[in-house]
């Protein structure tokens, strides 16, 4: 604890040190849309501020890990949805978790998974994890940095969530940024405190014709197991027992003093050179003549470096059931008094290559790339006691891949990125990996005769991906002080296609997805990996609208219909709802507040249930969870560089039912108040 501390003081002064203004972290672009004269609000606060960008591409912007090539990207610094935003529940249209801020969690949204990490303990924080493709840049006139804290429950189930973000330019050409964020999450209910702490930097050199950029990633994330409580009858039926269970704090749990603990350090670097020609540029205004480098060609390289290490840790007397809280003739494999699992993951990638630029000419409408790839993994496990030899302690692989990419981006009615891999040799030899997203702006409606532009446009967008990936290590082979397993698993084949349209003009986006997956790989119920040898197939719509009633009502909505052909290895629930309703006024012309609701309900089906000891969900057939409305209500005020707000989370907390559990001996948290702050500080 002293040492988080001291990280976070030290993280703080060196923020105030450079002065500071906002800026918070892009969300996703399937948020709602912010509509009417709010979102022009908005736009007006964000124009008037020097350290946000708006449309200026090379301000604010992610890069292709592999390759260099640049994504924009916009900063959300609305105040918008801001109260609601806090929740687990806003982080996924579907979603299952244990009960906390930033715990273990799945998102139940399929088509809205990210792909699984090859060290199986980051798959349960799937949403919190960074990596080198989420890192944004940015390029400002001024050093900025914003301030965020907001404090959730009170007593001994106070939960604080502090943020710290600064980027800044020494020049033109040279930026930095950093990025803290701690939470301290004590829970609702008995041994179900997170404290995660995240830090990340970055440093680049933006040149004419040379290119560099480094990130630095630092994160501990640490959360209490418990089990889930010990009978859902202290929620279902209270009266039956003597004991008080009005407090969720009372409530037994399964385990006791037992955590798991995630450490990883990364380090990303990547660079690259142009080649190319210096054209005269005349700027129509002025007729001034200046000079401007053209790249043909782009030689790239990246190096990435990531180290991992999980500790599961149970005291002795920690398992607090009756019959063994992994059965009652289960024993364990190398210790029955303290549990002190502790797995290790290196990995080692370079990728190097050269690319043909759009644009350079009126021939080149298209960059296309060429680039070749070394991975080396390590796997430091518990050594096995029972057979020596059998599941190895230590376990190298190497992995030499060969790919391409072709992209366009310059063009405002045809967009496309597609990149293809192979593993020409070693452990994944004949792996492979092609997906490519296309994306076109549909004009329609009336010409205009002096501007050629037309009056009406629908987007439309494909994404699609066929993967052939052998299983990891760790899926394959893992010993434990509980759980044990040695598998030799075909490789998973998957293709999906998804297609999208937006219509602005009536705040309308509608999804389809189909997904076709060869020997999926899955956790069952005894906790243990296994493949499903037939085929699974998985249909997803998802269509979000939103209404406005004069310049003050908003009404915001989201459904998804999904279904898996196979609900016993891949349980999803078959309707998932998210609605929005708020109201938007101001007082002074100068506070400008949005205060509503969001509801969410999903349909009940077979919730996974949840594996301490590897942080996996597995599936189960016994409980059914769903079927109820969850209500959360808030105020969000912005006050020129300040904003705030208030929050109630679970309003209809056992009003409509008592049988409000996210997985089975997992309920939802009771009724509570959070409040939170956002200080911009400028320069």
């Amino acid at each position: 604890m002293k040492l988080n501390i001291r990280v976070i003081l030290s993280c703080i002064l060196l923020c105030f040190g450079f002065a500071c203004l906002p800026a918070q972290n892009a969300r996703r672009a399937a948020d709602f849309g912010q509509g009417s004269e709010a979102a022009q609000d908005s736009v007006q606060e964000r124009e008037e501020d020097p350290c946000v960008p708006l449309q200026d591409a090379r301000r604010c912007w992610t890069l292709d890990p592999m390759t260099c090539l640049v994504y924009p990207s916009l900063p959300d610094t609305s105040y918008l949805g801001l109260g609601n935003s806090q929740s687990m529940l806003s982080k996924a249209l579907a979603l299952v978790y244990t009960g906390n801020l930033y715990s273990p969690h799945l998102v139940q949204d399929f088509m809205a998974r990210r792909s699984d990490h090859d060290f199986l303990f980051m798959n349960a924080y799937n949403l919190f994890r960074v990596d080198p493709s989420q890192q944004l840049y940015y390029n400002s006139k001024l050093p900025c940095t914003v301030l965020s804290y907001s404090k959730e429950g009170g007593g001994l189930q106070t939960n604080d969530h502090l943020k710290v973000n600064f980027f800044g330019n020494f020049n033109k050409r040279i930026g930095l940024g950093s990025n803290l964020e701690y939470v301290y999450a004590r829970g609702e209910y008995p041994e179900s405190s997170t404290k995660p702490l995240k830090w990340n930097s970055y440093l680049y050199y933006e040149g004419d014709q040379y290119k560099a950029y480094a990130t630095f990633n630092l994160s501990k994330l640490a959360n209490q197991e418990s089990g889930g409580i010990a009978n859902r009858d202290y929620i279902l039926s209270p009266d039956e027992f003597k004991s008080n269970f009005t407090d969720p704090k009372n409530m037994p749990t399964n385990l006791a003093n037992t955590w798991n603990n995630t450490d990883q350090r990364q380090v990303h670097f990547q660079h690259s050179y142009s080649l190319g020609k210096w054209q005269e540029r005349i700027e129509p205004s002025d007729s001034s003549v200046w000079s401007e480098f053209v790249p043909i060609a782009t030689i790239f390289q990246s190096f990435n470096f990531e180290s991992l290490h999980h500790n599961f840790r149970m005291d002795y007397g920690a398992d607090m059931t009756e019959n063994g809280f992994w059965g009652k003739d289960a024993l364990p494999y190398y210790s029955d008094s303290i549990t002190a699992d502790s797995t290790h993951y290196n990995d080692f990638s370079t990728y190097a290559g050269i690319r043909l630029n759009e644009g350079f000419n009126r021939f080149s409408q298209f960059s296309v790339g060429a680039f070749l790839g070394f991975e080396h993994q390590h796997y430091t496990l518990v050594q096995d006691t029972l057979n020596l030899g059998f599941i190895p302690r230590n376990h190298y692989s190497n992995t030499l891949w060969a790919g391409g990419q072709i992209s366009r981006h310059l063009s405002s009615l045809l967009s496309l990125d597609a990149t293809a891999r192979t593993a020409l040799s070693g452990d994944k030899a004949g792996d492979f990996d092609i997906q490519g997203t296309l994306q076109s702006v549909i004009p329609f409606g009336q010409k205009d005769a002096e501007t050629g532009e037309w009056s009406d446009s629908i987007i439309a967008s494909a994404h699609s991906f066929i993967k052939n990936t052998s299983a990891p290590y760790m899926m394959e082979h893992y010993f434990s002080n509980h759980l044990r397993w040695s598998n030799n698993f075909d490789n998973e084949q998957r293709v999906r296609i998804e297609g999208r349209l937006s219509y602005p003009r009536t705040r309308t986006q509608a999804r389809v997805g189909v997904e076709h997956i060869n020997r999926f790989h899955y956790f069952g119920a005894d906790g243990l990996p296994h493949e499903y040898d037939k085929q699974l197939d998985i249909f997803s719509v998802e269509v979000r609208q939103s209404l406005w009633a004069g310049k003050w009502l908003q009404w915001d909505n989201a459904v998804i219909f999904q279904q898996s052909t196979e609900s016993k290895v891949l349980a999803l629930p078959d309707v998932s709802i998210q609605s929005d309703l708020s109201f938007h006024f101001r007082i002074a012309k100068t506070l400008a507040i949005q205060a509503g609701v969001t509801g969410y309900y999903y349909t009940k089906y077979y919730a996974p249930t949840y594996q301490p000891a590897t942080q996996q969900f597995c599936i189960q057939r016994e409980y059914k969870c769903g079927n109820y409305p969850l209500l959360n209500g808030y105020v969000n005020c912005n006050l020129k560089r300040i904003k705030f707000f208030l929050a109630a989370h679970n309003m209809l907390e056992n009003a409509v039912t008592n049988n409000m559990f996210i997985m089975p001996n997992y309920p939802n948290p009771f009724r509570r108040i959070e409040y939170g702050l956002i200080l911009d500080l400028q320069n």
